[in-house]
């Protein structure tokens, strides 16, 4: 299965860790204190030199670019094999790995190791009982959301760090343990490492908090697929992904909303997806089936994305797609192929511009790597990867409509809809 998923350059720099909760304790990790570390984390240097050599193997084979982007991957493998050597424990060799990968300025080329805890563990590290299905994340628990070139915290999670020390939706952070937060996030920290962290509140009064990096429930988020219906008859559907399931429901509500003046397809924070799925969504907004793009193989082979047209069954209305700068990979595909069809108005922010297919790759020692195949130019001849798709028009944010829930994207779109 060919998969598209979320991790953009910058993120991948800054990974979370995530526990799961099974029969044994599934932990994949990037960031983990160094001392007391659990046994099950430990690894030799034998081994340690086995995962290095597979994963720079494993993306000397398979990345898409036979040039590497440019970068000398040879050269690469010496500068980090030393410290891939002297890594501490699996998650310390994770994050060098992880560094290695990062040369390459590539998205979806991430690491991922997974570690088996027991049970016991966890609890005492909680002191509290869990259920084998709870599932557990560490870092500081807060997300965000760029606002006038700083990041705004856009949610905290319920007892993290964050929500410990008073953390507030709408402040922007700053500082992350004295280093100004740039262009950079998600802000990781080590289990159980204290950060000190620098924000501006809602006045713009800066507030210094220490924040505690500890395991907490994860809640998660549900595949999300919305629909509203606009006062006017325009119906909005909110989609997060392009899982099995989102093409019937996309399909099935496209249908239902045949006689509506217009759509507006809401694609923000969407992560991608499934490229089958990809190609079914396009479906219902053409009567004929149409090229949207190509796929481009190291070797030279291309796979054109295709999708069959509905005909006389076709949405015909007007339609309007929302993307953010978290809008991602299948759905920058999506929104640029509607977009160069001149089917849809894109309206919003620039995507991620992370849009490379990729597979995943089972490493040794609880290691596994998602590595880039294949590049992808759009019908028109446009490469999204490493710029995404530009709005026809763009919407800025700002503090004051965040922290009053004012959806300018949508105000946008309707504003939009009303142009002849």
């Amino acid at each position: 299965m060919v998969m598209f998923g979320t991790c953009s350059f910058p993120a991948m720099r800054r990974r979370f860790a995530r526990l799961v909760l099974l029969a044994m304790l599934l932990f994949s990790a990037s960031a983990v204190a160094q001392e007391n570390t659990p046994e099950a984390l430990t690894i030799s240097r034998a081994d340690r030199l086995k995962v290095f050599e597979e994963v720079w193997e494993a993306v000397n084979k398979h990345f898409f670019d036979p040039n590497f982007n440019g970068v000398n991957w040879a050269q690469v493998r010496e500068q980090y094999r030393p410290q891939a050597e002297a890594a501490p424990n699996k998650t310390q060799l994770n994050e060098t790995l992880q560094k290695m990968l990062n040369e390459l300025r590539s998205s979806h080329l991430t690491m991922t190791v997974h570690v088996k805890f027991k049970k016991q563990t966890v609890e005492q590290e909680l002191a509290r009982k869990v259920s084998r299905r709870e599932s557990l994340t560490f870092d500081a628990g807060m997300k965000y959301v760029r606002i006038d070139g700083k990041w705004v915290v856009s949610s905290v999670a319920e007892g993290s760090g964050a929500h410990s020390a008073g953390v507030q939706r709408g402040w922007a952070l700053t500082h992350w343990n004295g280093e100004s937060s740039g262009n950079d996030a998600p802000f990781t920290c080590e289990l159980n490492q204290q950060v000190t962290a620098r924000f501006l509140d809602w006045q713009g009064q800066e507030k210094q908090l220490a924040l505690a990096c500890k395991l907490y429930t994860d809640t998660g988020s549900p595949v999300e697929r919305v629909t509203q219906t606009l006062a006017d008859g325009t119906v909005c559907l909110r989609f997060d992904n392009f899982s099995p399931g989102t093409e019937s429901w996309l399909i099935g509500q496209v249908a239902q909303a045949r006689n509506a003046p217009a759509l507006v397809l809401d694609l923000r924070n969407n992560h991608g997806g499934n490229l089958s799925v990809l190609e079914k969504c396009f479906a219902p907004f053409f009567s004929e089936p149409r090229v949207f793009g190509a796929y481009h193989e190291r070797n030279g082979k291309q796979l054109p994305l295709k999708a069959k047209g509905q005909g006389k069954d076709a949405y015909r209305g007007r339609v309007v797609v929302l993307i953010d700068e978290k809008t991602a990979s299948a759905a920058e595909i999506f929104a640029a192929g509607l977009q160069e069809a001149k089917r849809a108005v894109i309206v919003g922010r620039q995507s991620s511009g992370d849009v490379l297919g990729s597979l995943n790759y089972k490493l040794s020692h609880g290691f596994y790597v998602d590595i880039p195949i294949w590049d992808y130019q759009t019908a028109n001849g446009a490469r999204l990867e490493g710029r995404g798709v530009i709005p026809n028009e763009v919407v800025t944010l700002t503090l004051k409509d965040f922290l009053a829930n004012r959806d300018l994207d949508l105000l946008r779109a309707q504003e939009s809809l009303l142009k002849p």
